[in-house]
């Protein structure tokens, strides 16, 4: 079965014993939605993360496929942090860590980076991009670079 239009739904977390918290993805397992758009506020109320992806696939009771994925993530104000760009990856739900195995993009307001893999954990907001990795920086100044004081 198929659910077409846009899902704005919150995220929930639930608590596993032993296990970081467990995010809850109101798509039923062996369903595809498309058009799936779905926040993810911390415990404050803050908002963190805002997934759109354009379709997605609830593979069991722990995986989520998605392809065309957009994540933004936001710093503790709640300012756009990064941009991350993903033709396709899984996203698990008990770790809440994102894997791709296909070329990705992440974009801050001071840099580009593009890779052939990557795995990014939603709760820190790090992760590690392996093969052809590519990084531009936009402003070196901010970082040290030449004409740093």
């Amino acid at each position: 079965m198929m659910a077409t239009g846009l899902i704005a739904a919150g995220v929930s977390v639930t608590k596993a014993e032993n296990h970081a918290p467990e995010l809850s993805i109101p798509i039923p397992v062996g369903h595809h939605a498309e058009g799936v758009r779905f926040p993810y506020h911390d415990e404050r109320g803050t908002l963190k993360m805002d997934f759109s992806i354009q379709s997605a696939y609830r593979v069991d009771d722990s995986h989520l496929q998605m392809k065309l994925v957009k994540l933004l993530t936001y710093d503790d104000s709640g300012k756009l942090e990064m941009t991350i760009d993903m033709p396709s990856s899984i996203l698990d739900l008990r770790s809440r860590i994102v894997i791709s195995d296909e070329p990705v993009m992440i974009r801050r307001a001071d840099f580009e980076i593009t890779g052939d893999t990557m795995q990014f954990d939603t709760q820190t907001h790090s992760g590690k991009i392996v093969g052809k990795v590519k990084m531009l920086i936009f402003n070196s100044i901010d970082i040290g670079g030449p004409g740093a004081k």
